[in-house]
């Protein structure tokens, strides 16, 4: 074969192969195939095909057609996506500042940051023109009113980074708003008295205000799974996982709208999760609720999402300060707190008292007390017996060194302090009348017994009279009445309970020490005593009827010193006959 006829040859191959490389794409089959972009205008847009027909894989159909992709991307799940970080700092070298220092410690750390979290962080370290913290100092005042521009934005953390030069000490200050709870976290401060250890420390107060964010997954028998975000992205510091046993987290629930955004968040109060060992290779972990609630986390719904965020902790006392609930928000001055280790005391043998609590505390004038550190280990929470007197107001867990000020919102409380107030006045006035009426009723049965039942029954009015339980049973519903009405206004169904048993109680006592039946039983018992002696003085006349025996002279005895002179013999007395021997037993008694 020459040379020319391989030529003709290859070049017949080539037209051919051209040809059938372009007809699938001028067949109508395959046009809508080849279209990825819309429709024209008038026509309708292609149908996709039902759930239940499986897509075609790559290449089967007419020329090895591949189907196009979905319209909208698929968001990988929560333990896959990294955070998205954004580091603003501000470096105050004192007497050294220059640009190019501020410039090296910034990159120290941000290397030394980038080199610890490795892809668990998308991390963007902005220079010193770009930083929204222009100094150190401003870093404690800064509110969530300064990330407004960051919500709905692109990071999910912000972190205000400070180093400044105090003298020959170093201080760094680290704090972290959350995007998707909006909220400005504690600060977070570091000191050394060595430059070189400034990198390192400022990592570490940044690890120090990380607080993780999980999604709390709840099944209906109540068990809760902590769903971390980045949790299958393990940093290159483990010291980073967002998921280790014991971490402490608070649940807040994210309301959203038809567009899937945010409208309102709202804290789930006293109410902690504590998160167990994690699952490895899955990003969860069980979760442990701790909460002074009877339903610590409801059932997921449709536009409300259940997520937490991690408390970092210290050891710094914790100032708490206890108010009404709005809109009045006063402070609950003068009530007892009990630090204990249970929420339920367990039992104590008869004889024998409870065990001691861990503090004893009282709020001050402005509802404020001091919870000292050390009082448990650190991750593990304390219960607060909150009293006023008698009564308890709250029994809810607090977790110690997580803020340096806490604010615990509680029923108030002065309804009912009012109202104790006016029955233990009640309650005075019904003891000095219960005194009197019991000295009555002793005059009136001490002259029943003297057979004066005239002024006995007289007696017995007058306290019948005089201590009416009517009378007190209205004094009664003048307290009652106005403070049901206060607490059914303002829709405080325990402060209505309270009022409404502290008001049964005391009519009680009025039914008890006022009511008649002590004069109806005391009538019964003088009118017994007043029949036994008509009884009594009814035989007296019948036996004053009857004639009594003259008495014999009674032997006069001799004087002193004189001698006995024995008497006459008196004669026998004569034997009265058979059929008068009754009165003659009279007689003889009467003699």
């Amino acid at each position: 074969m020459t040379r020319s006829q391989v030529s003709v040859g290859l070049l017949g191959l080539i037209v051919c192969g051209v040809l059938v490389v372009q007809l699938p794409a001028q067949s109508p089959s395959a046009a809508p195939a080849a279209d990825s972009g819309a429709a024209p205008a008038g026509d309708k847009p292609a149908e996709s095909p039902p759930a239940s027909t499986p897509a075609p894989m790559a290449g089967t159909g007419p020329a090895g057609t591949v189907p196009a992709p979905p319209n909208a991307p698929v968001a990988p799940p929560a333990e896959l996506t990294p955070y998205r970080v954004r580091v603003d700092a501000a470096v105050d070298l004192g007497i050294d500042d220059s640009p190019w220092q501020r410039r090296a410690v910034r990159d120290e750390i941000q290397q030394r940051l980038q080199g610890q979290i490795g892809g668990f962080w998308d991390l963007e370290f902005p220079g010193d023109l770009e930083s929204q913290l222009t100094s150190p100092a401003d870093l404690p005042r800064w509110t969530d009113a300064g990330f407004a521009e960051h919500v709905n934005g692109p990071y999910d953390k912000l972190y205000l980074l400070g180093v400044s030069r105090v003298g020959n000490r170093w201080v760094v200050q680290a704090r972290e708003w959350d995007g998707a709870l909006r909220l400005l976290g504690p600060v977070v401060q570091r000191e050394t008295f060595e430059g070189r250890d400034v990198p390192a420390l400022a990592v570490e107060a940044l690890r120090g205000a990380f607080r993780p964010l999980v999604q709390i997954e709840q099944t209906k028998e109540g068990v809760i799974t902590l769903r971390g975000r980045g949790a299958r992205i393990p940093p290159h510091d483990p010291s980073w996982n967002p998921l280790r046993n014991g971490t402490v987290f608070e649940p807040y629930y994210r309301y959203l709208n038809k567009e899937r955004r945010v409208e309102k968040i709202q804290r789930i109060p006293w109410t902690y999760v504590v998160c167990g060992d994690p699952v490895a290779g899955e990003g969860t972990a069980p979760g442990q609720p701790l909460s002074g609630l009877r339903t610590a986390i409801s059932a997921r719904r449709r536009r409300i999402e259940a997520v937490a965020l991690g408390a970092p902790l210290s050891d710094i006392p914790t100032a708490v300060r206890l108010i009404t609930r709005p809109p009045n928000r006063k402070p609950i001055a003068g009530v007892e707190i009990f630090v204990r280790k249970e929420r339920n005391l367990p039992p104590v043998p008869e004889g024998q008292s409870p065990p001691p609590p861990l503090a004893r505390l009282v709020s001050d004038r402005r509802g404020e007390f001091m919870l000292p550190p050390g009082l448990v280990k650190r991750g593990e929470a304390v219960w607060l017996f909150i009293y006023s007197g008698s009564q308890t107001l709250a029994r809810v867990p607090f977790m110690p060194g997580m803020r340096p000020r806490e604010e615990l919102e509680l029923a108030d409380d002065s309804l009912r302090l009012q109202v104790e107030g006016d029955i233990a006045l009640l309650q005075a006035r019904l003891v000095d009348q219960a005194a009197q009426r019991a000295v009555m009723l002793a005059l009136a049965r001490k002259r029943a017994g003297e057979k004066n039942f005239t002024e006995a029954s007289q007696i017995l009015r007058q306290v019948s009279d005089n201590f009416q339980p009517a009378g007190m049973l209205a004094d009664l519903n003048t307290i009652r009445s106005p403070a049901l009405k206060t607490a059914r206004d303002t829709r405080d169904r325990q402060t209505e309970a309270r009022v409404k048993k502290l008001c049964d109680d005391t009519a009680e006592i009025i039914n008890v020490h006022f009511g008649p039946e002590k004069i109806t039983e005391l009538r019964d018992e003088f009118a017994e005593l007043k029949e036994v002696a008509d009884d009594e003085a009814r035989d007296a006349a019948d036996a004053a009827k009857v004639p009594a025996k003259k008495a014999a002279p009674r032997r006069k005895l001799p004087a002193s010193g004189q001698p006995s002179t024995p008497a006459a013999e008196t004669p026998p007395a004569e034997t009265p006959p058979a059929d008068d021997t009754k009165s003659a037993e009279d007689a003889f008694g009467q003699e």
